[in-house]
C-alpha cells in the first residue's frame, strides 16, 4: 500500500484497518506491520520519530527492509542491486534442490520435466514483475540447470540442439535467458488484448513513448522516460525477441516504418497520421510478394486510398527511406526477405486485434527450426544407410519419442543417434579403457561396430527378427537395420523389442557379457511395466523364456 508521507495518512489507514477487523474479525497483526519510508521521506527525521512514539520502534525497520509476497526488498537499495540479490538468493535454494535431485537416477528427459516444474518454479515468480539480472547471473542459471542435466560433467551435446523440441532432436530443454524474454514479451502484448483489463496495463501505456499508438510504441522500443524502468526492460525483451528470431530466420524483421531511426527520410523519422490510422504499421504493408516496393498507385490500391490520404511527394519520400534501408547483401535487411512472422504483426492482425501467442511460441521463434538431418551426427550416421533418405531424421526423432513411455529406452536410442553411447573405442579416447577392441571379434569396437557389423550382435539381432516374424509380423525383414534405428514399423511391438534390443545389447557389450535370449526377456518384461496398452497386450503372453 502506498501512501502520502504524513502521519494523518497513516492514522487513517490504521482506523479504517481496525474497523474492517472488528467487522469482519480478521485482524491485522501491528507487530508485523511495517512503514518503509521512500525517496526524501526517508530523511523526514520528525514525521519518522512521531511514527515511531505512536506505533512502536519496529514500525519502520531500521535498515529499510522489507519482505512483500515471498520477495524480499531493501528501499535503500537501488533497484539493479536489488534483482540482483533477489535472484542470487533465489538460486541458492535451487542450487540446493539440485543437490538433493543430484542422487537419483533421472534420464536427461526427467531431468528436464524437473528443471521445468521444480527448479524453473522458484524463479519464474521472479521475470515478470522484476526486471531482467545481469548477465552473468543469467549465465550462471544456464550453467547451473545444464550441470544438472548432464550429471555435473560437459554438455554431451549443443546447447542449442538441447533446447530445440523432440521432434527436431533435441530434448526440449530451456535456456532460461528466452525463457524470461517469451514471458515478459507476452505481457507486452496483453496490452492489446481488448479483453484482458487491469489498473497495471493502464499505467503500462502511459509509460509508452506515443500511448495512442501502441504497436508504434512497442516497435520503437522507446519508453516516455528513462525512469520508467519497468516498461523499457519490457520493450527491450521485445527488441531482443525480434532480433534473435530474425537471426534465427535469417530473415528480415517486418518493421514498423514509423518512428523508426532505422527507416528515415534523411535523418528524418517517418510519420502519417492517416496512413497510421490505416493501421499502416510495417514494412510489408509497403512492399509487393517480390519484395519490390509498391509504386504510388499499387500503394493506393493495397490499402485504398485517395490521392489526399497521401500525396504522391510524401509517398515518394517513404520509398526513398525503405531505398535507403534495403540492403540486399544483408539477409536481415533486405525487402525481398522479410519474415511477416518477426515482428509486431505476429501478435496483432490488420485490424489491430490481439493474435493468441502462448509464450512457448514466443519462444520457438528464437530457436532454430533447422531440420535433423543436418547435424554432424546423423550426417555421420548417414553413411551407414546409403539407401534411407538423408533428410528423413526428423521422422526418425518423431517415431522415437512415440515408441515407447519408457523414457529409459528413449534415452539410450537417442545417446546412440547422437553417438554419446559408449563403446569400447570412445572409453580408450577417454583414457578409461586401455584396449579399444571388440572383447568378441577383436575389431575396432565404434557404435557402428557394436549395433550394425559385429556378427556376435548381428547373430542376437537375427533372434529378434525370427521371434517377430513367428509372432508380429510373418513379412518383417530389416536387413539394413533401418527399421531397427528409425523405429519406423507400423506396429509399435516392434519397435518397443528393437528399442530394449539396443539397450540390451550396449549393456552386455558395455560389461563385457554375453548375449542371452532368456537375460534379454528377463528385461523385456520389466520394461514392459507400464507401457502401452498396445504393446502389452501382444507382448506379455508371446515373450517368453525360452527361443
Amino acid at each position: 500500500m502506498f501512501l502520502t508521507a504524513s502521519k494523518e495518512t497513516v492514522d487513517a489507514v490504521i482506523q479504517e484497518l481496525n474497523k474492517f477487523g472488528q467487522c469482519a474479525g480478521c485482524v491485522y497483526n501491528v507487530n508485523k506491520t511495517k512503514c518503509i519510508p521512500l525517496g526524501a521521506t526517508a530523511r523526514n527525521t520528525v514525521l519518522l520519530e512521531e511514527l515511531k512514539r505512536t506505533y512502536g520502534h519496529n514500525f519502520i525497520p531500521p535498515d529499510s527492509k522489507f519482505s512483500a509476497l515471498g520477495i524480499k526488498f531493501n528501499a535503500s537499495t537501488d533497484l539493479k542491486s536489488l534483482v540482483d540479490s533477489i535472484y542470487e538468493e533465489k538460486l541458492s535454494k535451487v542450487a540446493g534442490l539440485i543437490r538433493s535431485w543430484n542422487k537419483r537416477y533421472l534420464t536427461v528427459f526427467g531431468k528436464v520435466t524437473l528443471i521445468k516444474t521444480l527448479f524453473l518454479a522458484q524463479l519464474v515468480y521472479l521475470t515478470v514483475p522484476l526486471p531482467r539480472p545481469n548477465e552473468n547471473i543469467l549465465k550462471s542459471i544456464d550453467t547451473m540447470m545444464f550441470n544438472f542435466l548432464w550429471g555435473g560433467k560437459r554438455d554431451k551435446i549443443k546447447r542449442d540442439i538441447a533446447i530445440k523440441s523432440k521432434e527436431l532432436g533435441g530434448l526440449d530443454m530451456i535456456n532460461f535467458r528466452t525463457f524470461i524474454v517469451s514471458l515478459k514479451v507476452k505481457l507486452v502484448f496483453k496490452l492489446f488484448d481488448n479483453v484482458f483489463q487491469h489498473p497495471w496495463k493502464e499505467i503500462l501505456i502511459n509509460q509508452l513513448k506515443f500511448p495512442d499508438h501502441l504497436a508504434i510504441s512497442i516497435d520503437s522500443g522507446e519508453a516516455a522516460c528513462r525512469d520508467y524502468v519497468f516498461t523499457q526492460d519490457l520493450l527491450n525483451c521485445y527488441q531482443y525477441w525480434r532480433t534473435t528470431s530474425s537471426s534465427v530466420s535469417n530473415k528480415t524483421p517486418d518493421l514498423c516504418v514509423w518512428s523508426n531511426k532505422a527507416i528515415t527520410d534523411i535523418g528524418r523519422p517517418l510519420w502519417n497520421d492517416k496512413l497510421i490510422a490505416r493501421k499502416v504499421y510495417s514494412i510489408s504493408d509497403f512492399v509487393d510478394e517480390n519484395g519490390e516496393i509498391l509504386n504510388y498507385q499499387q500503394f493506393r490500391i493495397r490499402h485504398i486510398l485517395r490521392k489526399e490520404d497521401i500525396p504522391m511527394t510524401e509517398y515518394g519520400s517513404m520509398k526513398l527511406a525503405l531505398k535507403r534501408f534495403n540492403t540486399p547483401t544483408i539477409t536481415t535487411k533486405s525487402l525481398n526477405n522479410i519474415d511477416k512472422n518477426v515482428g509486431i504483426r505476429f501478435f496483432i492482425n490488420a485490424s489491430d486485434e490481439a493474435t493468441p501467442r502462448s509464450s512457448k511460441e514466443i519462444r520457438c521463434c528464437m530457436i532454430s527450426d533447422e531440420d535433423p538431418s543436418s547435424h554432424l551426427q546423423m550426417t555421420t550416421w548417414n553413411q551407414y544407410f546409403p539407401d534411407v533418405v538423408h533428410n528423413a531424421w526428423k521422422s526418425v526423432f518423431l517415431h522415437l519419442i512415440k515408441a515407447s513411455n519408457n523414457f529409459i529406452l528413449i534415452q539410450h536410442h537417442y545417446k546412440i543417434l547422437y553417438r554419446i553411447a559408449t563403446s569400447r573405442y570412445l572409453r580408450f579416447k577417454m583414457k578409461i579403457d586401455n584396449n579399444p577392441h571388440c572383447q568378441k571379434c577383436g575389431e575396432l569396437e565404434t557404435l557402428e561396430h557394436i549395433y550394425i557389423y559385429c556378427p556376435y550382435s548381428l547373430q542376437f539381432i537375427e533372434k529378434i527378427h525370427t521371434f517377430i516374424i513367428s509372432n508380429l509380423d510373418s513379412n518383417f525383414a530389416d536387413q539394413e537395420h533401418v527399421i531397427r534405428f528409425g523405429c519406423s514399423h507400423a506396429n509399435g511391438a516392434v519397435n518397443f523389442l528393437q528399442l530394449t534390443c539396443n539397450w540390451y545389447i550396449g549393456r552386455q557389450y558395455q560389461k563385457g557379457k554375453d548375449l542371452h535370449w532368456e537375460s534379454y526377456v528377463r528385461f523385456s518384461k520389466q520394461f514392459l511395466i507400464g507401457e502401452k496398452q498396445s504393446i502389452t497386450s501382444q507382448l506379455n503372453n508371446c515373450l517368453q523364456y525360452t527361443n
